[in-house]
């Protein structure tokens, strides 16, 4: 018998027993469902393939909270189709949900953050485990929490949105008249806008040195000096 319109807002039984309106949702949702399979895979897959070093790979508790975003994402549009949907009492009350719901998001995305770092925090410079100067400043251009790498292009490895330091240590004194190499990568850290390579844009901000503690600076340093 075909279902009047109207009746599934009254819960008339459909199939089994199971009221009309559960039904629709569960049809409707088929849709949906392979929607949200595809985003929850999209959030999931790539952290099989993707290297610790990658930008694009996030820890289990990030794709936990993004997971969890997506879910009742889906579970708050299948709630739309289960029944008529009341007049917003008012604009300011749509417009503060709309907002209780971006800064929960977004509140949440700063407490994961802060909770489960995306990278390591490299230790201080004094709490460095064995190896040179030299081994402990290469650890360190190469770690991801800073990042220097992906600017950088040492031999084939690194971006290149910043100057190639393979060489580093043949051309840093021809830089800036009057600088010896070692002076040169020290201002290069600790005042990056100091002086800007052409046809570079001055990407590193200037609170990068506070990532570092002296003795790193000066094991970078001692690692750069040796790319001739």
């Amino acid at each position: 018998m075909p279902v009047k319109r109207g009746q599934a807002r009254r819960g008339i039984p459909g199939p089994g027993g199971v009221p009309v309106t559960i039904w629709r949702a569960i049809v409707w949702s088929r849709g949906p469902l392979v929607g949200l399979l595809a985003i929850l895979a999209l959030i999931w897959v790539p952290s099989f393939f993707l290297t610790d070093e990658s930008a694009w790979r996030f820890g289990p508790p990030f794709n936990i909270f993004f997971s969890a975003i997506a879910i009742f994402g889906g579970l708050f549009f299948l709630l739309l189709k289960t029944g008529p949907i009341s007049e917003a009492r008012s604009q300011a009350r749509t417009l503060g949900g709309i907002f209780l719901v971006f800064l929960v998001t977004v509140g949440g995305l700063f407490v994961m953050a802060a909770a489960f770092p995306q990278f390591e925090i490299p230790r201080p410079g004094g709490e460095a485990e064995g190896g040179t100067p030299v081994e402990r400043g290469k650890a360190l251009f190469q770690n991801p929490a800073l990042g220097c790498n992906r600017c950088h292009i040492i031999g084939d490895r690194g971006g290149n949105l910043g100057p190639n330091l393979s060489r580093i240590a043949s051309i840093a004194a021809t830089r800036k008249p009057g600088m010896s190499a070692e002076e040169y990568m020290r201002e290069s850290i600790t005042s990056p806008s100091a002086f800007v390579v052409k046809d570079y844009a001055p990407l590193m901000g200037a609170d990068f040195v506070k990532k570092l503690s002296k003795v790193q600076i000066n094991e970078i340093i001692a690692y750069l000096l040796t790319l001739q």
